[in-house]
């Protein structure tokens, strides 16, 4: 039978005048009468120790102590004494300072709103791109934002034979998200002629530049992404359904939240741990207010706020954000757009380029092949997919996949893609239908919140 107690609680516990023995520095087991006292004495050889002795110190009793090598320092003391007085001293300890577990493996994980600038920018130049691609579907589109204040920047490559009204499109973005747009420069050129050269087009078409691209899917969720990032897309999108329909919101819009979670533990609300969200708030109501309106939020999205620590708007007030308050770019929330952190990112984003550019049409299809191998093989609860390309070349340089089983799926998966899937960007456009996508959609959020490769 086992006491788990330190030294401190063992000198306020013990019985008048008995007194046991412990290292200096380290924690101890006090071992009962199963030990034999000779392996006892021969470790308790190895090392310093002292006698910590309870009030009284009338008629001693002296208990053994060995180092106990697997526990944290200060963590776990065994008093030598009969199973009664074992069974009291944890009845004592469970009353007085209960044993709480420890905490795993955590990992955190965060989605932004669509009113967050960099996403802002991100719609702006994904709506450029569904423009062209409506009118004309061999654009060839690199379109980059950059937003700040009431200034929009476009600037890139855009070879198309539509004729698109920027102005339009950007004021269009501007007004679903409340923002307003005084000033608009642009700096668009079209796509330098020995990269159309060397990337081709149609069945010959090329990737449209080198990289590699990941794809990742579990069954931790519906969405087939990971537990603890699918609840930070949830909480996100509660937060924009707030503002678009609640008339009586404290929310403008421009909100992130981060997630964390115990990765030791089974992914469900038991394994969060943490939650801070940070949302801006209309200028009339009080921080108390808004910190109430988070955690209605985070109720309503089935976390136990009296369970998970929740850190609501912890630099206080927040009235002013979007482009307002912080410059916005193309691309600077990949990881948002994609997993979260719970899988590898190749580093290309994906707004406002087409998809014969594989940064793009590449980590799509990745996502698609790791969706698919959890329902082929049955043993697989999760899949990595890895995918890299050439400029200017059809077929992938490398397919590489990562599952919970190396030993059998990896190879298995593998085999399994080559000779079921076409790898060159025109058959990843054909096969996910990729040039009539609302791309200004998916970027909203992450790119694969609804579950399979979007």
């Amino acid at each position: 039978m086992k006491a788990f107690i330190t030294a401190e609680q063992a000198i306020a516990i013990l019985p008048e005048g008995e007194t046991v023995h412990t290292f200096y520095n380290g924690p101890l087991m006090l071992v009962g009468a199963d030990w034999q006292r000779s392996e006892v004495e021969d470790k308790i050889k190895k090392s310093d120790f002292r006698e910590l002795t309870g009030p009284g110190a009338k008629g001693m009793h002296h208990g053994l102590c060995v180092y106990n090598e697997g526990a944290t320092q200060g963590d776990i003391l065994f008093i030598e004494t009969d199973d009664a007085k074992l069974e009291t001293l944890e009845a004592q300890l469970t009353a007085e300072k209960p044993q709480n577990k420890p905490c795993g493996r955590l990992f955190s994980t965060e989605q932004v709103s669509k009113y967050h600038p960099d996403k802002y920018a991100d719609q702006i130049s994904d709506a450029v791109l569904d423009a062209c691609l409506r009118r004309d579907k061999n654009s060839r589109v690199a379109c980059e934002t950059m937003v700040k204040g009431n200034t929009v920047i476009l600037a890139g490559e855009i070879t198309t034979r539509a004729e698109i009204n920027y102005a339009e499109i950007v004021t269009g973005v501007a007004k679903k998200l409340g923002y307003q747009v005084d000033n608009i420069l642009t700096y668009i050129q079209t796509q330098s002629p020995e990269i159309a050269g060397g990337v081709g087009s149609g069945v010959d078409l090329g990737a449209g530049d080198q990289g590699m691209m990941y794809g990742y899917a579990c069954r931790e969720t519906e969405s087939l992404l990971p537990f603890g990032f699918d609840l930070a897309n949830r909480i996100i999108a509660a937060i924009e359904k707030d503002v678009e329909t609640n008339p009586d919101t404290v929310f403008k819009g421009d909100a992130k939240c981060q997630v964390t979670v115990d990765l030791d533990e089974k992914p469900t609300m038991d394994s969060v741990k943490k939650i801070l969200v940070s949302a801006c708030h209309v200028e009339d109501t009080t921080l108390e207010a808004v910190q109430h309106s988070i955690h209605e939020i985070l109720w309503d999205c089935g976390v136990d706020t009296k369970k998970v620590e929740v850190i609501a708007n912890p630099a206080g007030t927040w009235t002013i954000g979007g482009p307002a308050a912080d410059c916005g770019l193309t691309g600077r929330k990949i990881v948002c757009d994609q997993y979260g952190g719970y899988c590898p990112v190749g580093g290309g984003a994906f707004s406002g380029k087409d998809p014969s550019k594989v940064d793009r049409s590449g980590a799509y299809m990745a996502r698609k092949i790791a969706c698919d191998l959890l329902q082929q093989f049955e043993g697989i609860e999760w899949a990595e997919v890895q995918i890299a390309y050439a400029i200017g070349q059809s077929k992938p340089m490398s397919v590489n996949v990562k599952t919970n089983d190396p030993g059998i799926f990896d190879r298995e998966a593998a085999k399994w893609i080559t000779e079921n899937y076409d790898l060159t960007p025109a058959g990843i456009i054909t096969t996910l239908n990729l040039l009539n996508e609302n791309y200004e959609k998916l970027s909203e959020g992450c790119h694969f919140r609804y579950g399979g490769w979007v």
